[in-house]
């Protein structure tokens, strides 16, 4: 009796392992329980037939017969098990090839309606161009049609006739009536430069040295009050230079500067006052006579006068201007570029025209990938002699990466333009001279 159960138990653990095998196969098949169910019921009764037998039971064909039916039972339950699994696999093939067939097919739609926007897009872009074309093809034909009528008169003058003769020789000879205008004209200019030169403010901001944490130089700040807002920095600079005035206020600002030059380098000798000067002031003959004999009647106080140009003045500049840049380079002029592209500077050059310092705004050093860049920039700059300064600082942040690429910094960060207390009464004199001399 005991081995009987011995073997009973041998079989119902290896019928439940086949059916745990059976159920792998068919994982996520719920409606396939029940043959599996019945398959391992058929198992159980065969081995359990098979155990009797071997027990030495006594209905021996009876047995025999049961545990047949049964494994008959269990190979049919097995082969329909088999059957639906592979229906059921066939099924979600065609499932799956289905759905891949709807995402070609969305796919494939896409891609059309996307080319469609493509080719939508260079037709357009090529009728632009066509138009844009044919439109300079329109303007070369109308230059070259007025310089071809330009030429036509230059050669074939128009013959003038005896009232028109009389009327051009009378506009050419100024009038009694209109010269007392003209001196008017002057007046009001004078009037104008006297005005300017009184209402001007000028301030002075610290350029520090980061190593020491004193001001090495200074730069000038002007402002003008109009009314309750006082215009200052290159807004002033640009509207002075449209009224024609720009050459006026540079030599009021020499001189201002000068004086100041003359009280501060009492204390510290190398220090220096940084102006800006205009391209209109260079192209002014007189104005550049006037600023050079400035400089040298001041004497030590004119050599810490630098004029400041901006980096993309220069090309700029008319042959005047050029000319006016290379006499006052000639007398040993000091010079500093603002707004410096250091990769577009030769340096060479730039001492050769007697640059001190190059202005590099500190927004250029904001960029981690500029940093290296304008190191080597800087150290360059330094071997001929020129100083590098970081312009317009304001983050705090940046004070600590300062020194790594020059020692020379300003902005709001360090101090404000601070307004300096002008003379009036020591350059009153001065100012007329400049007037009555324009």
């Amino acid at each position: 009796m005991p081995a009987i159960w011995g073997v009973n138990w041998v079989c119902t653990w290896v019928v439940l392992g086949l059916a745990q095998h059976i159920r792998d196969l068919g994982a996520g098949l719920k409606q396939d329980w029940a043959l599996l169910i019945g398959f391992g019921l058929a198992i159980t009764g065969c081995c359990g037939a098979l155990a009797y037998v071997a027990a030495g039971g006594i209905e021996v064909t009876f047995t025999l017969m049961a545990g047949l039916a049964f494994l008959a039972a269990g190979h049919i339950l097995l082969l329909i098990l088999m059957v639906r699994q592979r229906d059921s696999f066939h099924e979600r093939l065609a499932n799956v090839t289905r759905a891949s067939a709807d995402l070609r097919a969305e796919v494939r739609s896409k891609m059309e309606v996307a080319l469609s926007r493509i080719q939508q897009v260079q037709t357009e872009t090529r009728s632009r161009t066509d138009s844009m074309i044919g439109g300079i093809s329109d303007l070369k034909t109308s230059y070259s049609a007025l310089r071809q009528s330009l030429n036509d008169q230059v050669a074939n003058p128009p013959i003038l006739t005896r009232k028109a003769e009389v009327s051009k020789t009378e506009v050419s000879k100024p009038s009694a009536r209109k010269m007392p205008q003209l001196e008017e004209s002057v007046a009001a200019r004078s009037g104008e430069t006297t005005a300017l030169a009184e209402r001007i403010n000028f301030a002075l901001e610290p350029v520090v040295d980061m190593r020491t944490r004193h001001t090495a130089h200074y730069r000038l700040h002007m402002s003008l009050p109009l009314g309750k807002v006082e215009v200052s920095g290159e807004a002033l600079l640009e509207q002075v230079s449209r009224s024609g005035l720009r050459p006026q206020l540079d030599s009021v600002a020499v001189n201002e500067v000068l004086l100041l030059l003359q009280r501060l380098r009492q204390r510290d000798g190398d220090l220096c006052i940084i102006m800006p000067i205009g391209a209109q002031t260079l192209a002014d003959p007189q104005t550049v006579k006037r600023i050079a004999e400035a400089t040298h009647a001041a004497g030590s106080a004119g050599q810490g006068l630098v004029l400041e140009l901006r980096h993309a003045m220069l090309p700029l500049l008319t042959p005047p201007g050029l000319e006016g840049l290379a006499q006052l380079s000639r007398q040993g002029q000091s010079f500093a570029l603002a707004d410096a592209a250091p990769g577009a500077l030769d340096l060479a050059a730039m001492k050769t025209l007697h640059v001190k310092m190059v202005g590099i705004e500190a927004s250029e050093l904001m960029q981690a990938q500029n940093q290296p860049s304008l190191t080597r920039f800087a150290q360059e700059a330094r071997l001929h002699g020129i100083s590098t300064v970081i312009i317009g600082v304001e983050d705090p942040q940046l004070v600590s990466r300062l020194t790594q690429v020059t020692p020379l910094a300003c902005g709001p960060c360090f101090a404000a333009p601070r307004r300096v207390k002008r003379a009036h009464g020591e350059t009153q004199d001065k100012h007329q001279k400049l007037v009555q001399a324009a």
